[in-house]
């Protein structure tokens, strides 16, 4: 049998070893990403103290990103043990806080000292103020591709105005007046830290799934469902869906080819993922998406049909009722139509192009309730007072989960392949809960004028660029070697490697290199 013939009868092995997967249970899910909010948690209290380059980013990645791939791999069958082991330092933390200084109110310290004068503070943040406005008004804004390309930087975190530089308020995107007007930005607030964190978990959780489900360390129920259940993976999509959606607040006065200047570079990748994946004979999953479908295909749709939905809605409308309403519809038309059945069958030759691609264009309306759920927050953060954007969170979170417990009672599963409406619920009670979650770690034990960890901060920042390196890579590596029969010490070298390249070397690589990268 020749190399060719070889990697033929891999290709079909390796299709058959991904496909037919049941998932796992929500509960577990939810464990396992837990350890992100812990390690987060850790991070505050311990591991933020040191700062210089190379400790910072040695630190950073091994208390924030490490413990998320253990929780993936050697520990996913018990990751209550790893959580209680990273609680230990937090709660002694805690204990020796309240022991230090019993009367405080929570664990931040406040961001002005009582002995300041807050008239001269309030007039040296005025000042600070008006140098970085100065400063934008004479600074060319950046490529409006590359910062559309990148779901706008509006999470991105700075210090306080009492650690503003001029060089810093260069980098906020949109950083001429008129820009700013059509696309307000809330980037340069330290409230938003939690944003960042989320994002770049986001990235940092995805970046290591698309390589790590190919080797048998991988658990198996934690990669894609086929047709019905939850799994890690399924929640993918859905939580890009939600991030983006939380981004893409814009407004009406925007031109129309600023719009196409978003959507195009996702459709641009779609192109080329498709390309690369038939020139390749690369192993793929059909029912995911169909023939030729791919997920910067339905970005490049669901951004498109935000931006529109925004420039001709009315001002008023709630946007997660929207979406439900849209997921409901879609439901409906799912369950009460043959197009549940005939979406999940194997009938790819009836309508031609439309069969072949018809999971990636049926899951549609799922997606776009999710992005709209996701669009609601963004809202609340740009326009509203600080608690009402966690009161929605918090509303998301609790209809979320219970409606997703009274549709499985009901006997309607999950199906990330549908989208349908249990799956909309499920990620947006998941996605809430934990940005709910980032910001409850932030207030207990965030001082206000920090800025997020370095290395998540510069993931975030550089996210499509992280996020197509890592695709390459994923795609050398599997071309390269035979990953469903690596031993498992051979998966971890790979997989430790892979990610303190991703996740580590890149950031700051595009950050020295390539700071306008997006």
């Amino acid at each position: 049998m020749n190399k060719a013939e070889n990697w033929y009868q891999y290709k079909h092995e390796k299709e058959a070893w991904i496909a037919n997967q049941a998932g796992s249970s929500v509960m577990h899910i939810n464990v396992v990403c837990a350890v992100s909010v812990v390690s987060y948690a850790l991070y505050l209290c311990v591991a933020k103290e040191v700062w210089t380059w190379p400790y910072a980013w040695l630190s950073e990645f091994l208390v924030l990103i490490v413990p998320l791939m253990m929780a993936g791999t050697v520990f996913v069958t018990d990751p209550l043990s790893l959580l209680a082991a990273l609680s230990i330092p937090v709660c002694l933390w805690m204990f020796f806080c309240f022991v230090k200084d019993p009367s405080t109110a929570n664990l931040r310290t406040d961001d002005v000292d009582q002995n300041d004068d807050p008239a001269t503070l309030n007039d040296e943040r005025d000042l600070l103020v008006g140098q970085a406005l100065l400063n934008m008004n004479l600074t060319p804004s950046p490529s409006p591709v590359m910062l559309q390309a990148s779901l706008p930087d509006l999470c991105e975190d700075y210090s306080s105005t009492q650690r503003t530089s001029i060089s810093s308020m260069n980098s906020l995107p949109y950083s001429t007046a008129k820009s700013s007007q059509d696309h307000p930005d809330f980037s340069s607030s330290p409230r938003y830290s939690f944003l960042t964190v989320y994002r770049a978990y986001l990235m940092v959780l995805t970046t290591y799934c698309i390589l790590a489900v190919d080797f048998p360390i991988f658990p198996r129920f934690f990669a894609k469902c086929e047709t019905w259940g939850t799994s890690l993976m399924d929640l993918g999509v859905g939580s890009f869906v939600y991030s983006q959606g939380i981004v893409s607040v814009s407004s009406s006065r925007k031109p129309f080819s600023a719009t196409l200047k978003r959507v195009g570079p996702m459709l641009a990748l779609g192109m080329v993922r498709l390309v690369m994946v038939k020139g390749t004979d690369y192993p793929e999953h059909l029912s995911e998406y169909g023939t030729h479908w791919n997920f910067f295909l339905t970005m490049s749709v669901l951004l498109l049909c935000t931006d529109l939905l925004q420039r001709f809605a009315p001002r008023k409308l709630n946007w997660v009722f929207a979406g439900i309403l849209v997921s409901i519809l879609h439901q409906m038309a799912l369950s009460y139509s043959k197009l549940g059945a005939w979406t999940i069958s194997n009938e790819r030759s009836a309508l031609g192009w439309i069969s072949m691609n018809k999971e990636g264009l049926v899951s549609l309306p799922g997606y776009f309730g999710i992005g709209l759920a996701g669009l609601e927050i963004g809202s609340k953060l740009r326009n509203s007072p600080r608690p009402s954007f966690q009161k929605a969170l918090l509303w998301q979170a609790a209809l979320g989960w219970l409606g997703l417990g009274i549709l499985h009672g009901s006997g309607i599963i999950t199906s990330r392949r549908l989208a349908n409406m249990p799956y909309v619920l499920w990620c947006i009670a998941f996605n809430a809960t934990f940005l709910l979650a980032f910001k409850t770690m932030e207030e207990t034990f965030m001082q206000g004028s920090e800025r997020p960890p370095f290395l998540l901060d510069k993931i975030n920042r550089h996210s499509l660029m992280i996020f197509l390196v890592s695709n390459v890579l994923t795609g050398i590596i599997n071309l390269a070697i035979y990953t469903m029969h690596a031993t498992t010490s051979l998966s971890m070298v790979i997989l430790v490697a892979y990610m303190l390249l991703v996740c580590g070397l890149c950031p700051r690589f595009l950050d020295v290199y390539l700071p306008n990268s997006k």
